[in-house]
């Protein structure tokens, strides 16, 4: 399972799920613009999926970002239920101004979802400060 960060959609898999063609990779779309959104719900949904899906295969989840912080949670809620977990990004020390500005930022950040040079360009980001390269990007 590939996990979207905020501000762009599970289309910003696209190339990692054509490299891993030979897997059952699941993509979620998270964030519905008009319902209320949580770390615990989403994940909890997502548990879900896997359980419905897995059929006693290996799963692996990844997260980005936001989706890190969400596989974090599926972890912690089912830590049988997933074999392995790749978190990037994730903010894991709660911090009092983030709590109140997320929910804000989340709603103002909806149109990047659609918007596939936002997530090129952050990918290419990303690689650049790590000093990596990817022929998955």
């Amino acid at each position: 399972m590939l996990i979207h960060g905020g501000g762009v959609g599970g289309w910003m898999w696209d190339k990692q799920v054509q490299y891993f063609s030979d897997y059952h990779c699941v993509v979620p779309e998270l964030i519905n613009d008009d319902a209320d959104f949580s770390i615990e719900d989403c994940a909890n949904k997502l548990l879900t999926i896997i359980e419905e899906k897995a059929e006693n295969k290996r799963v692996i989840v990844v997260g980005f970002s936001l989706g890190a912080q969400i596989a974090i949670q599926m972890v912690s809620l089912k830590p049988r239920l997933i074999d392995s977990a790749i978190i990037n990004s994730a903010l894991v020390t709660p911090s009092p101004v983030a709590e109140k500005w997320i929910r804000p930022l989340i709603k103002l950040t909806f149109p990047l979802i659609k918007n596939k040079s936002f997530a090129k360009f952050q990918a290419k980001t990303l690689y650049k400060i790590l000093g990596l390269t990817s022929t998955l990007f």
